[in-house]
Formats: C-alpha cells, sequence, structure tokens
C-alpha cells in the first residue's frame, strides 16, 4: 500500500510538470511568432491558475500521506 501512495504522489508531479512544459513551449512558440500581448496574458493566467492548482495537489498529497501516518499509530 505505501508502494501506491508514493507512486500516486509521483504520477502527479510528472503530470504537473508535463503541463507546465506544454504551457512554456507554447509561450516560447508565441514569442518567436510575435503573437499580440493579449494572447500571451491568457497564457501567463493559464500559467498562474496552473500553479495554484499544483499547490493545491501538492496539499492534498500531504495532508492524505499526514492522515496515513496518524491512522497507522
Amino acid at each position: 500500500m505505501l508502494f501506491f501512495n508514493g507512486a500516486f504522489g509521483f504520477v502527479i508531479v510528472i503530470v504537473a510538470l508535463g503541463i507546465t512544459g506544454n504551457i512554456i513551449k507554447r509561450w516560447m512558440k508565441s514569442k518567436e511568432r510575435n503573437i499580440p500581448d493579449e494572447l500571451l496574458n491568457s497564457y501567463e493566467a493559464r500559467l498562474k491558475r496552473l500553479e495554484e492548482r499544483m499547490a493545491n495537489l501538492e496539499t492534498i498529497v500531504l495532508e492524505h500521506e499526514r492522515d496515513r501516518k496518524f491512522s497507522s499509530l
């Protein structure tokens, strides 16, 4: 069971990194094509929202692991 809990957190981190990488890649391509600033602002808003989601996921994983430790006592 411990393996699956660790694997769950690992999968969340990998997925979050993949999504972040895609957003950064799009942002870099848009800079090369001189896309207007209003579209870039939407990318920045998406990146900020993604960072908030990652923080929420981290909180959920930490709470889950804390609850698991206390339930095993």
